[in-house]
Order: structure tokens, then sequence, then C-alpha cells
């Protein structure tokens, strides 16, 4: 199994259709995609400029945010099925999943409940639930290199992910927004 988190900043690109398209093509391996927040996500940081929200509150909404996209992402897609239970991942037939996190990190995740968690943390908290061989992180930041490595990707990821990624035994890697084809040819090759 494999889980990979589109960042929600591929919203406003030109890559997130091919990254719809070449992951449908993928049939030898379960993918499960974590959406990020990207513009549904921004409208609850404008909100806590307007409004006193706690922390927990902006949480519940950068959650419904990442639901949002995941919507929007299954609607590029028909390959995808929207999941959100661990159980139904594990259970689902199909080999293309979008995951719907609000319900399971709501009722399950105990890591922070603010912004020093995004959608980066719990890609690596469900990737560690699920036993994913692999989690992959695409960003539209430059990326150096495609192997895991904290010390050279810290600015590219949450505040929380060094302490996310401790409990996972899986592979990390990280991959630029325009590099698709390469990870879809990757994973068809393993």
């Amino acid at each position: 199994m494999l889980v990979i988190k589109l960042g929600g900043s591929l919203y406003h690109s030109n890559y997130l259709a091919a990254w719809m398209s070449n992951l449908a093509a993928v049939q030898l391996t379960k993918i499960v995609l974590v959406p990020g927040g990207g513009p549904f996500a921004d409208q609850v940081r404008t909100a806590e400029h307007t409004y006193p929200l706690q922390d927990t509150h902006s949480h519940a909404m950068a959650l419904m945010a990442m639901q949002q996209f995941a919507w929007l992402l299954a609607s590029l897609s028909d390959i995808f099925q929207p999941v959100s239970a661990i159980d139904a991942i594990h259970n689902y037939q199909g080999r293309h999943i979008i995951w719907l996190p609000y319900d399971t990190i709501m009722q399950q995740c105990d890591y922070p409940q603010n912004w020093q968690t995004t959608s980066d943390s719990l890609a690596c908290w469900l990737a560690q639930k699920l036993d994913a061989e692999k989690l992959v992180l695409i960003k539209s930041q430059a990326v150096q290199q495609h192997e895991f490595d904290l010390r050279q990707h810290s600015g590219l990821l949450d505040d929380y992910f060094p302490q996310a990624s401790t409990n996972y035994r899986g592979q990390i890697s990280l991959y630029h927004a325009s590099q698709s084809e390469l990870v879809c040819e990757q994973i068809s090759d393993e």
C-alpha cells in the first residue's frame, strides 16, 4: 500500500489533472490519496484574521478543508473512491482511494490541533495506521532530493512532522508537483 499526499497548492497549478490521470493508470498497488487543504484551508486562515477562532475550531475547519479538496479530487477521476475509516480503506477491494480525513482524525488522532499539524503530518499518521510501505509527499515548492531527509526538507513540512514521522517505519519520499510521470513509473516498476 502506498500513501500519497497531494499538496493543496496543486489546486493553483497545471499539474493536478496530470497527477489524477497518471495515478489512475497505476494498477499494481493500492494507492491512498491524502488531500491537502488548498484554497479551502486558506479560507480558514482568512477567518482567523477576522474572528477569534480557537485552535481546535480552526483545526476542525482545516480538516473540513481537506475533505473539500478530497471531493474535488474525486470529481477529477471516477477511478478514485472517497473513503474515510481506516478499516474501510483496508477492506476496500479497489486500488484507488481518496481519504476523507475529518471523522477519523477527530475521533482517533492525538496530534496537536493547531497549524503545527497539517496534512503532511496527518498523511504520515495515516501511513503508520495503514502500515503502508511508502509515504510520498507531493509539493509545489522545490525539492532537493527524493529520499526523505528531515534536515534538508524541514522548511517544506509542517512543524509536527519530525515527531509524526518518528514511529513510521516505511519509506518517505518527497517529489515536486511536476514529477507525476516519474513517480507513477517508479510505482509501476515495483
